[in-house]
This record gives C-alpha cells, structure tokens and sequence, in this order.
C-alpha cells in the first residue's frame, strides 16, 4: 500500500538519483516483476529495450525497477 501511495515515477527518481550525487551503474525494468515468480507463478519477464527509452510509456508496462548506484565524482 505504501508503495502506490509514494507514486514516484522512474523519472522522477532517476532526478532524485542526480540530485543527491549518484549515478546509474545498473538498470533493470522488469514487465513482470521476479518476486510475481513466488506470488502467481510467473515466469520473470524484463522490459524491452526499445520500451525503456519511451520515458512515460514505460511507467505503464514496468512492474519493478532494479538500480545499483554508485557515488559520482564531480
């Protein structure tokens, strides 16, 4: 419940990510969502690539986004 109440966008935490001095190292956006494995028995799915470049469209179809983040030197 509390994670539909946050509503945060990818865009928007990807902001978030830039603005507190981290950069991506590594992205998953995942169409069905590995833990959906345990919970209804489907087989884990990642998003299209030609999916993850349309920002906004891809708020639709992403189940659960995976980031490794790293410290950026500026």
């Amino acid at each position: 419940m509390s994670i539909k109440e946050c509503r945060t966008s990818i865009e928007l935490f990807e902001r978030f990510i830039h603005q507190c001095g981290f950069s991506v190292t590594d992205q998953k956006l995942w169409f069905i969502n590995p833990h959906y494995k345990q919970k209804f028995h489907l087989t884990p799915r990642l998003l299209p690539h030609c999916v993850w470049k349309m920002k906004y469209i891809r708020n639709f179809f992403t189940t659960s986004c995976w980031y490794i983040l790293t410290i950026s030197h500026k």
